[in-house]
């Protein structure tokens, strides 16, 4: 993470405090107005994250080290973000809310392939292509989803549903469905958006 997101962020929780960063609506009005037109990627990993709970995890948890590789696991499960990236943005938490400066194991190894990489043109790897959808896989977690919605096991309803929508995300009826089993566990506005 850019160490002058860093400074914004840390700036951002000493004068509003750190509870600001467990309110997402708070928090993305805040972050535009400190980082401006600046760092809109990473801003918006730090709200996924904070919409996701992780802020409020990392905050209370008794054991950070465990709390962390739980933040990051969920981010890149549930949130489709890659673990360099869903480790960053939990470290930034980890420092901004607990003062923690350890680095996560996933950045770690980041570093060091990084580092061990020959500057020579011929050994670069070629740039990741875009995934491609896959229907079929896609309709077997949507599938596997209504089995649970009908059985009104909605959370795990959820997590189908979202596996569907990573293998397919124009799937609209794992939209749909999705939406309609976080309304029936309360979560409203994430019902909304989908």
């Amino acid at each position: 993470m850019d160490s002058l997101l860093i400074a914004i962020v840390e700036k951002l929780a000493k004068e509003q405090g750190a509870n600001a960063l467990l309110d997402l609506t708070r928090c993305k009005s805040l972050l535009n107005d400190y980082a401006k037109n600046e760092y809109k990627k990473e801003r918006h990993l730090l709200l996924l994250a904070i919409e996701s709970g992780a802020a409020k995890e990392i905050a209370n948890a008794v054991d950070l080290t465990i709390a962390k590789k739980v933040q990051i696991r969920t981010l890149k499960d549930d949130r489709f973000i890659d673990e360099t990236a869903a480790s960053e943005v939990i470290d930034l938490l980890g420092l901004v809310l607990r003062g923690d400066r350890s680095v996560s194991a996933g950045v770690q190894s980041t570093q060091r392939k990084q580092q061990s990489q020959q500057p020579k043109q011929s050994n670069k790897t070629p740039p990741a292509q875009p995934v491609k959808p896959d229907p079929s896989k896609a309709k077997a977690c949507y599938e596997r989803g209504e089995l649970y919605k009908n059985r009104k096991d909605y959370l795990t309803a959820i997590v189908e549903y979202t596996q569907a929508i990573g293998f397919d995300p124009n799937y609209s009826s794992a939209y749909f469905c999705r939406g309609y089993s976080y309304a029936e566990v309360g979560d409203h506005s994430k019902a909304i958006r989908d």
